[in-house]
Parts: C-alpha cells; structure tokens; sequence
C-alpha cells in the first residue's frame, strides 16, 4: 500500500469526512477546498464552474475526445439503458417519435433499435446537440446508413416528437426545471431522464472531470426534480438507478453521489392510455 493509498483510507473516514463538512459549511473553507481540488469543487454559479472547467486543456462538450467518446458508445448497451428501453417500448405503438435531448452523435438509436419492439413499424429519432457534435453524427449516420436518424441544432424546428429521452444531458442544463420542460412547442407526453447525477437532499453545481476533458454540471436533489415536472403536469412511472456511473466529491464528501439515476415522467392525461397504474 502507497502512502496515496494510506490518504484516500484516512480521508474516507467518518472522522475526516465530518470534518470536511465542516470546513466547507464556511465559504473561506469552501473557498480552501474549491482551490486544492479544482476544478472538482462546488460553485455559486454555473458561470463560475465553468470557468473553473476551462482550466483543463480541453473544456465542453465540443471537445474531439468528448465526441470520439460517445462515437465509441454507439452499439452499446449498459445496465440503465435497460429500464429507459422498456419505457419507450411501453409507450410506442406501431410509430415511435422521439427526440433524443443532447443525444451527441445518435449512439443510443444505434444502441436500442435492436431491442425496441418489432412492432414498431416506423420510427423518427431526432437527435438535438450541438452543431459541431451534430455534423459528426451526420457523418456516423451516412456511413450506417441510418435513415429513420435525423438532427437539429434547434428544438423549436423539432414539431414531431412526443416522447423526449434525456440521457446523460438533464445535468448539463443552466437555469430552472421549469424552462427546461417549457421549451418545446408541443408538450412532450413522456420525459425518459437517464444517467443523471441526482442527491437525495441537496442541489450543487459542480464540474464534471473526464480523463480527456471537463464540463459543467448541476446536481439536483431528488425532491427537486421530481417537484419541477409535477408542477408541469407530468406523474412519476418509474424511478432507477444507474450504476455505471457515479460522481466523488474529495473534498466534499457529503455530496458525493454512488450512482446515477433515471426517471420516467408521463403526462397526466397519458396514464390512462399506457394502462398503466397512477403512482400513489
């Protein structure tokens, strides 16, 4: 064992981890903990995060590696996908529309067509991003010759889609839940919410280190989002979690998250055609 080994046991301590809280209860032991361990701290502002993540060499969601990475992933399946699948089948009939929200380069239409029910005789998937990330999807889609894939830079141009999924992106979002759910033109009648860092208590904006680059991110608590769409009129389905993904806060510990979760919000007028039970 390294004396770096010897730390990280000291440091996952009760002792240690009580002690961190309250050092950064404070803002001059926020301000302490935010400087040793930049960029990964906790910030006013996602401003401020942000120029906290752009002290790494490659920063946002534009960054090549950040894009190859999801390229890698298309094709590929893990454990959350599996309850996010079930919710698109469950809702699709014989068409599936779905706007898949910061979906990068289209790698989870490559990753859940196969599974999606042969039912399904037509399919729409329309992937949002950004416009660098979006021409590379273009060309992974021209090689694959997926033709039911398309994209846009602008959700007000999307008109078709009922169903939105949200993987990996929810976090990602500046401002409040509420502007988030107001910005299509059609309300959506199912948000599929996968892979996002939620607390069970407490909302922080913090960054998002990746081994080839960094971004900004808004951990929500549970209560938080779950409040935000019942007021949009939407009803929890289904919650889960995702455990393939976790985010460790060093410096705050209390914060730290042990895995993801997803979540399934239909509009309150759907329930009935889903047959499916109102949640208590």
């Amino acid at each position: 064992m390294t004396w770096r080994d010897v730390g990280r046991e000291i440091l996952a301590t009760s002792f240690f981890e009580n002690v961190l809280r309250q050092l950064t209860a404070r803002r001059p032991g926020r301000a302490i903990a935010n400087f040793v361990g930049r960029p990964c701290g906790v910030y006013r502002s996602f401003a401020e995060a942000c120029a906290a993540a752009t002290s790494r060499e490659h920063a946002g969601h534009e960054a090549p590696l950040a894009i190859q990475r999801h390229i890698r992933l298309s094709g590929t399946i893990r454990p959350s996908d599996y309850a996010a699948i079930y919710w698109l089948s469950r809702f699709a009939r014989e068409s599936l529309s779905v706007l898949d929200y910061g979906g990068s380069v289209g790698n989870l239409y490559y990753s859940y067509r196969p599974y999606l029910p042969a039912s399904i005789r037509h399919t729409v998937w329309t992937v949002f991003d950004l416009p660098s990330v979006v021409e590379s999807g273009l060309e992974l889609a021209k090689q694959q010759q997926a033709t039911e894939l398309e994209f846009q830079t602008n959700v007000q141009s999307v008109t078709r889609s009922h169903l939105v999924l949200v993987s990996g992106a929810l976090h990602y979002w500046e401002t409040r839940l509420t502007d988030f759910i107001s910005q299509f033109p059609e309300k959506p009648a199912m948000f599929v919410i996968n892979r996002a860092p939620v607390h069970p208590s407490e909302s922080y904006v913090t960054v998002q280190l990746e081994p080839t680059y960094a971004v900004p991110c808004f951990v929500r608590s549970t209560s938080e989002i779950i409040t935000e769409f019942t007021r949009n009129g939407y009803d929890l389905a289904d919650s889960w979690q995702a455990p393939e993904l976790s985010l460790r806060m060093k410096f705050f510990p209390h914060l730290s998250i042990p895995y993801y979760s997803g979540f399934c919000f239909i509009r309150s007028d759907e329930f009935e055609g889903l047959h499916i039970r109102r949640p208590v």
